[in-house]
This record gives C-alpha cells, structure tokens and sequence, in this order.
C-alpha cells in the first residue's frame, strides 16, 4: 500500500513474469515425471489422474497441463520463452498447439524450428487472444486440414445451460463456437448501453438486462417455432391489494 503508481504497476508486471517462470518449472517438472514414470502415478492410472488427485486440479485444468509439458519437449523456442517469463502460459499453450499440429504438414520439417520463432517473437509483441489469431492463419495457410477440424472440435464443444434454481433465480451456462458467439455478442452489447448518467447498473447487470430484453423482444414479434402445438407464450402477474392481475 505504502508504493507509488508506478511501483505497483511494476511489480505487477514482474510478478507476471514470475508467475510464467514458475509455471514453466512446474511444467517441467510434470514432464519429467510423466516421463519417467512413478509407482504413485501409475497407481493413479495416468499423469492426469494424478495431478486431479494430488494437486486439486479439474479435469480439464489437469488435462491442459499434460499435455502443454509433453508438446513443450518439443518447442524448444517456446519453452525457453516461458522459462524466462517474456511469455504467459496461455501464449505458450497457443503456440504449442499450432506447432505440434502445423509441423506434420510441412514438407520440409527444418522449417518448423524458424516458424515457432517468428511465432514467439509475436508472442512476445501481443496478447494470446491476438496470437491465436495469427496461429490461426499459419494453420489454414501450411495444415488447413488441422484448421478445419479445430473449427469442427470447436463447434461440437458447444452448449447451453438455462435452469432455475431453488430460489427462483435462473442459472445460465455455457460455450458457444466462435461465429455464435460473436452473433451473441453482438446483439447483447447492442442492447448493453447504459440508459443514462444516472445508470447505475453494473455491465453484468446491464448484459443481462440486455439478453432478457432481446428475448422479450423475438417473443413479442410472434416468430418462434410451436412447441407442442402452440407459441412460446409468456405471462407476466402483477400482485395488488385486490388479487393478481394479468400483465
């Protein structure tokens, strides 16, 4: 608290660089071990299993981190970024992934090494989401069948979650594909603004009065298709001092 602006910006930009360098000596230390092989791994069934159980992990986290140690024994370029902190580890899992599925694909593999290094070099200039983008264009430009069946992957990964709970709130939870998602996002920031000065809605709160707003629209416009026989209907009850009333 006692530090000036400019110190804490420093140190948080620091403490990211270390943040990165301690994940690479974990990730290293991952892939020794699945490597090398453990009687209190192989009891656990696979390396995943094992950081699940010891290390508390989610399956997907757990999942995530196999694999970037094994695909990083191989990315000599990336891992020597990360293991000096001038990466994240969300750019070293980009560009581990676009390696492991570009390299197959070059009809010269001597040329796989100069690619990963003008990608880390990129990394090094940009944030992942960035990255990813221009991993992307690698892909459908040296493996454009690898791009195709990420997109496919991507898509298949797809779903929505809309439930109510006890307390009649309504839960929503999803992952949608890239091109969905920008629809999605599109048409709630288009209805997101803040009304005015005196807004004092949070932007959670204002995406989601937006996403119910864009429902209640489709629904007022009578286009949505029949289930079981009839339209989507809603209704609305007003509770007075003389009864209900229908809104």
């Amino acid at each position: 608290a006692a530090l000036d602006a400019a110190a804490l910006a420093e140190r948080i930009v620091r403490l990211e660089a270390l943040l990165a360098r301690l994940s690479s000596h974990q990730l290293r230390c991952i892939q020794a071990l699945d490597a090398r092989g453990d009687p209190e791994v192989d009891k656990s069934g696979s390396t995943r299993a094992w950081l699940r159980q010891r290390a508390r992990l989610s399956p997907g986290a757990a999942s995530a981190r196999v694999v970037l140690a094994r695909r990083l024994a191989i990315c000599s370029a990336t891992d020597a970024a990360l293991a000096a902190g001038s990466i994240s580890v969300r750019h070293a899992e980009v560009l581990a992934r676009t390696v492991a599925e570009v390299g197959p694909q070059l009809a010269d593999p001597d040329q796989l090494p100069e690619l990963e290094r003008n990608l880390v070099e990129v990394a090094r200039h940009t944030d992942p989401l960035r990255l990813s983008d221009a991993c992307a264009r690698v892909r459908h430009q040296m493996a454009p069948q690898a791009a195709v069946d990420a997109e496919y992957a991507q898509f298949r990964a797809r779903y929505l979650s809309v439930s109510r709970t006890l307390d009649g709130m309504v839960a929503v939870d999803g992952l949608l594909d890239p091109v969905t998602g920008e629809s999605v996002i599109a048409a709630v920031h288009a209805c997101a603004a803040p009304a005015g000065p005196e807004d004092v809605r949070s932007p959670g709160q204002r995406r989601a009065d937006a996403l119910g707003e864009l429902a209640r629209r489709l629904l007022a416009h009578d286009r949505l298709p029949t289930v079981g026989g009839e339209r989507p209907q809603l209704l609305v009850l007003q509770v007075g001092l003389l009864g209900l009333e229908l809104v």
